[in-house]
């Protein structure tokens, strides 16, 4: 037990955000963490499928019982799980961004992805299940393109993976006050500063067609605002726009 955290480790789970979702059944508190040597079938953000090499990543959940606003909270929650896991990898210099919503990126390739599921009471959150996925150690994607890992990116950094998940829930545990004080106007700016090719043309599609673009900003309620050529500024929903990189 680190603090209110409690640990909970399997060699192989289906997926660790189904199994920590099951274990709310049992009242497991706040800050129960399921994480998982070995995962066959982890999901990322949209139905996305997250593939991870066993044993060399940081495959793991968390869960929050908290009453998040659905409509005015969980946008800034996302924002606020995307900038913390980079300020806690500035620790050892390493300067990652976030491409929206909630991909992290090092060297223009992804080396995380959340995935946030929610069960509500009204229009509040009963409870969150955050689920993570780092690449630690792998170094072999395959044709995977603008993938990576921290051991790819950096070779002098050696990592071990189950200490690298419970630093990384201390931080998210003693930060967690920025949540619960509404600092909502700083996750938000930090987010925005910290923005995948904001202010940087780009390709993007919509609608299978390609048009040029430039990311503005995202919005509080989540959505990207992208000055589009021809077009002007509009808003997006995830999977209504893709950015080419």
């Amino acid at each position: 037990m680190l603090k209110k955290l409690n640990f909970l480790h399997f060699e192989s789970l289906g997926s660790t955000n189904q199994k920590l979702y099951q274990l709310t059944e049992n009242n497991v508190p706040s800050w129960t963490v399921v994480s998982a040597d070995k995962q066959s079938s982890g999901k990322g953000y949209a139905n996305n499928v997250w593939l991870s090499e066993d044993y060399k990543n940081a495959t793991f959940s968390f869960l929050l019982r908290y009453p998040f606003q659905v409509q005015e909270e969980l946008a800034i929650f996302n924002m606020w799980i995307s900038t913390e896991i980079t300020r806690f990898l500035s620790n050892w210099q390493i300067v990652a961004q976030v491409k929206w919503p909630n991909d992290i990126i090092l060297n223009n390739k992804k080396i995380a992805g959340i995935l946030i599921e929610t069960k509500l009471t009204g229009d509040k959150t009963k409870f969150c299940v955050i689920g993570l996925g780092i690449n630690i150690n792998q170094v072999d994607f395959g044709e995977l393109e603008h993938v990576s890992s921290l051991k790819l990116e950096n070779k002098v950094l050696n990592f071990d993976i189950q200490e690298f998940i419970k630093s990384l829930m201390l931080h998210f545990y003693d930060n967690f006050y920025k949540m619960e004080t509404k600092q909502f106007d700083l996750i938000y700016d930090t987010y925005n500063n910290q923005l995948f090719k904001k202010g940087k043309v780009s390709v993007f599609e919509i609608n299978s067609q390609k048009m040029n673009g430039i990311i503005q900003y995202v919005n509080r309620e989540g959505n990207l605002v992208v000055d589009l050529e021809d077009r002007g500024e509009k808003s997006f929903r995830h999977k209504e726009i893709k950015l080419l990189y």
